[in-house]
């Protein structure tokens, strides 16, 4: 398989991995593991920092804080430094979220 091909694998694996947020969220989070797995291997920042998004969405889900925000926190400088406003969008509502959740930011 060539690169494109791979880069793409790994697009559709966050788009699954996000998609199953809503019914299975194990299995969301098995998707992008696989999906940040190959990007690093690719060096495809984009496509690792949507992992980590789809990631810390699913340990916010499963109350596992602590590796939500962290997983949030590096998708949310990839995010920054390219300017992708969808993604932070994103990565703010979900850090919000997670801050909320805990009620105690510096105790995570």
């Amino acid at each position: 398989q060539n690169s494109a091909d791979n880069t793409r694998k790994v697009d559709l694996q966050v788009q699954i991995g996000d998609r199953l947020l809503l019914t299975d969220v194990k299995k969301a989070e098995d998707y992008a593991e696989k999906a940040l797995k190959l990007a690093k291997k690719l060096k495809y920042a984009d496509g690792q920092a949507k992992a980590q998004l789809v990631i810390g969405k699913a340990y916010l889900e499963q109350n596992k804080l602590r590796k939500s925000i962290d997983n949030l926190e590096l998708a949310k400088k990839w995010a920054e430094a390219n300017h992708d406003t969808l993604v932070l969008y994103d990565l703010y509502f979900q850090l919000a979220k997670a801050y909320q959740v805990s009620k105690k930011p510096t105790e995570v």
